[in-house]
């Protein structure tokens, strides 16, 4: 438990649903959060965003295209986070090309001050979210949008 910690990065490390249980019952006062490669459900997510509700900056990037299997996370794991972590700014999905326009929409609903997200580009690695979808998020939002190639 580490109920002080606000900031954390994990990169070089295994991180799981378990890992992410573990923040969501031990760091109700994160604000930060960067993973790379979390093989993480929307289980995992879930729990995050109920037990860390103060989230402002969330990294989810899934970079190693060889095993795209562990990298699917569904829209109900970003909605999830849009509804719960009310003071989301920053939101990195680049690579989880299994969101669609859905997660846009509950992130336009549910995220007021969301300021920028990393995702996918339409069609990249089988990337689901529409060249449409992200215009009406930018145009909902102002958000900055920053939409990358296959990984």
């Amino acid at each position: 438990r580490a109920p002080a910690l606000t900031s954390l990065t994990l990169g070089a490390t295994v991180v799981t649903d378990e890992v992410f249980c573990a923040l969501a019952d031990g760091c109700p006062r994160l604000r930060e959060l960067s993973t790379l490669n979390a093989r993480v459900t929307d289980a995992g997510v879930e729990a995050l965003s109920r037990g860390c509700p103060g989230l402002t900056a969330l990294d989810l990037a899934w970079l190693p295209p060889e095993d795209p299997d562990a990298s699917v996370l569904s829209d109900r794991a970003t909605a999830a986070v849009a509804r719960g972590c009310k003071r989301l700014a920053l939101l990195d999905v680049t690579g989880r090309v299994s969101l669609t326009d859905a997660t846009l929409r509950a992130l336009t609903a549910h995220s007021r001050w969301l300021r920028a997200l990393s995702c996918p580009a339409p069609g990249a690695a089988g990337g689901r979210m529409t060249l449409e979808g992200l215009a009406d998020f930018r145009a909902a939002t102002g958000a900055v949008v920053i939409t990358n190639p296959a990984t």
